[in-house]
């Protein structure tokens, strides 16, 4: 092809909507790490098994029979039948469909609104990659793509923000409900829906609301010397914001229409009222001023920073009165969306939804310039418009192939690096059933893995447990005073906990609990009588508990807890913590071993650098070459070892405050 027409296709609105889709969805492959996919997966097969929505927990010893409002039921149902149809693979591609076409309606209507296709494929990618850590696989996902719905349905084109002209007084509304000016009336039927899939649907009313408040602002500025109340109500000037009006109160009336009636439009205030412990829960604390958030950082700033240019030219150019509702509009919609996700970072989605539409609309000075301004801007965004365009391909591609450079190519399953998969395997292998204490994480795939015939302590359901028993998890994995009798007056026998960013010391420093097994994320315990009962298996593992090791190996025989550390490897070679902890164990025997001296310090350096090459991101596998790389004399890559140990180790600090 020769150069103009290569140009021609890469600035081709169908070519970048493709690519962009195309990357978007490649980014988001990957494991499974959602926690509460499992006990929903667990809820839907319920639902179709009883042909009726729970209205009391099944799921839990500590909250059994209480009331649960299981407002995302329909997604239960959904995601169950997409697992039995596909397995891992269909809800992998379940999600990344979900989120990318709800990355492209946003770019649809970004574009819709003139925006250049190059522009809303930047944006759409780099919300994408922010979206990407918290691409979880949940009913949130159908929150997605109806908010992205419901701003297109909102959003009108440019030949749809004037009244019809001939339409009548009281009729013209008509043409905004279901017509040439837009289609709201499809907004309550999709309400219907979305109360059912999840609770989200709240922030398509905000939605409804801050269009509205947009519309009389803007009749507000154009009143003349007009009584206003009539022309809100009366007058044809007024027939958007009223039709906005009806959808509004019908759309309040449909998120009734579900199993629970009224019980699901309270759900989410009746969360925030009655649980004021979810605050402590990482997805509903602020967003963090941190590279991790770079993307979204980046986007409020220089929006606030190009909407402020596009309200100075407006006032410079005289057209701020015809302006207004619509700079009130986007002020509502990315300032209330920015501040709700300021407050948690589960909000995060709806402002990077809009940013496409919104802050690529007020990247382009000319359309706030007034009249003047746009002379030339036909060749200037020619001009943009290519560059764009060409740097919008240059990201999709660096999108879609980074997976693949990263891990060759993207796993498919439940991640074992946030999941107690290898845990549970072992507790249905040895057959432990017992009243189990686990995370607060971790209880919806407890549910899934041996529901009913073991119970939880917790789960994701917060509503249900309240702050009673949300605090007693807390105290326990906290150590607060009183944390053993609360698992005595539970009854608990087991223990299933991660160790990662939790300190649990005070579990296991007395006899009363003891570890059984341990791996990268997990640690299983039982109770001491139990253990007792079972004629001592499955065996102990007191030495190496990865909460105990770092004290065990300066006061205690280190052959014997190298010779925990390889039944751990003998059961699971690939078991990184390990490989680090037989490192560590090696380094120190060939202090006392001066005739192996040299033989030890090589095996050690080996089986450290294995644990790297396994798991980069902690610290143990770092901490380890770091030793093992100065006791053979290499104090280039032990410095280099110490160094990411210590970033490591503060970056898990900073995890424990936020858990």
């Amino acid at each position: 092809m020769t150069p103009p027409a290569i140009r021609k296709v890469v600035q081709d609105r169908r070519f970048l909507f493709g690519l962009t889709f195309l990357a978007a969805a490649l980014t988001l492959l990957g494991p499974l790490v959602a926690y509460d996919l499992w006990w929903h997966l667990k809820a839907g097969a319920l639902v179709l098994q009883e042909r009726a929505v729970p209205t009391a927990d099944p799921f839990s010893f500590t909250a059994a029979g209480r009331p649960w409002v299981y407002h995302s039921w329909l997604s239960g149902v959904i995601l169950t039948l997409v697992w039995r149809a596909g397995d891992v693979a269909g809800l992998t591609l379940l999600r990344a469909l979900l989120i990318s076409g709800s990355l492209m309606i946003a770019w649809a209507a970004a574009t819709r609104r003139g925006v250049q296709p190059g522009v809303a494929s930047i944006l759409v990618l780099a919300a994408c990659v922010q979206l990407k850590p918290r691409a979880l696989t949940r009913p949130y996902l159908f929150s997605y793509v109806l908010f992205a719905l419901f701003f297109l349905i909102l959003r009108p084109s440019a030949r749809r923000t004037r009244v019809p002209d001939g339409a009548r007084a009281f009729a013209a509304e008509d043409s905004f409900l279901w017509g040439e000016g837009g289609h709201l009336l499809l907004l309550p039927i999709l309400t219907v829906l979305w109360a059912n899939l999840h609770a989200g649907f709240v922030s398509g009313l905000l939605l409804i609301g801050a269009f509205g408040a947009g519309e009389m602002v803007r009749l507000w500025a154009g009143r003349d010397r007009r009584p206003y109340p009539a022309m809100l109500f009366r007058e044809k000037d007024g027939a958007r914001f009223r039709a906005l009006l009806v959808a509004g109160v019908l759309c309040l009336t449909a998120a009734a229409v579900t199993p629970y009636g009224p019980g699901t439009l309270i759900y989410p205030f009746r969360l925030m009222r009655e649980v004021k412990l979810v605050a402590r829960i990482q997805e509903w604390q602020p967003i963090a001023f941190s590279r991790s958030f770079g993307i979204f950082w980046s986007c409020l700033i220089l929006g606030i920073l190009i909407m402020v240019r596009s309200l100075t030219f407006c006032v410079r150019g005289g057209r701020l009165r015809d302006a207004a509702g619509e700079l009130v509009t986007d002020a509502l919609l990315m300032g209330g969306f920015a501040l709700l996700a300021l407050r948690a970072v589960r909000h995060m989605e709806w402002f990077l939804l809009l940013a496409p539409s919104v802050f690529g609309y007020h990247l382009d000075a000319s359309r706030w310039l007034g009249p003047g301004g746009e002379e030339g801007r036909g060749e200037a965004h020619g001009q943009e418009g290519s560059f764009y365009a060409w740097a919008a391909c240059l990201l999709a591609v660096v999108c879609a192939a980074r997976p693949f450079i990263l891990s060759g190519r993207p796993s498919i399953g439940p991640s074992e690096l946030v999941l107690p998969v290898k845990a549970c395997d072992f507790i249905e292998r040895e057959g432990l059933s017992y009243r189990v204490y686990n995370s607060y994480e971790w209880g919806g795939y407890f549910i899934w893995r041996f529901w009913p015939r073991n119970r939880v302590f917790i789960d994701g359901r917060c509503l249900v447990y309240g702050d009673d028993i949300i605090r007693q998890a807390f105290d326990v994995e906290g150590g607060q005073m009183g944390w053993d009798d609360i698992l005595d007056r539970r009854g608990i026998e087991m223990l299933l906990v991660r160790h990662r960013n939790n300190e649990l010391t005070h579990l296991f420093v007395d006899d009363r609990w003891r570890c059984v097994y341990w791996d990268d994320v997990a640690i299983v315990g039982l109770r001491e009588d139990v253990l007792e009962r079972r004629g001592g298996q499955p065996a102990e593992f007191p030495l190496s508990n990865p909460v105990l090791f770092d004290a065990d190996l300066e006061h205690l025989p280190v052959a014997d807890i190298l010779a925990e550390v390889e039944t751990v490897l003998r059961r699971d070679p690939e078991c990184w913590t390990a490989l680090a902890y037989r490192a560590r164990c090696l380094v120190k025997l060939a202090e006392e071993r001066t005739g192996e001296r040299e033989t030890l310090r090589r095996a050690a350096l080996q089986s450290a650098r294995e644990a790297v090459r396994l798991q980069e991101g902690d610290r143990d596998p770092w901490r380890a070459l770091a030793e093992a790389a100065a006791a053979v004399g290499d104090e280039r890559t032990a410095a280099r070892a110490r160094r990411k140990a210590e970033k490591l180790t503060k970056l898990k600090k900073r995890r424990q405050r936020s858990d």
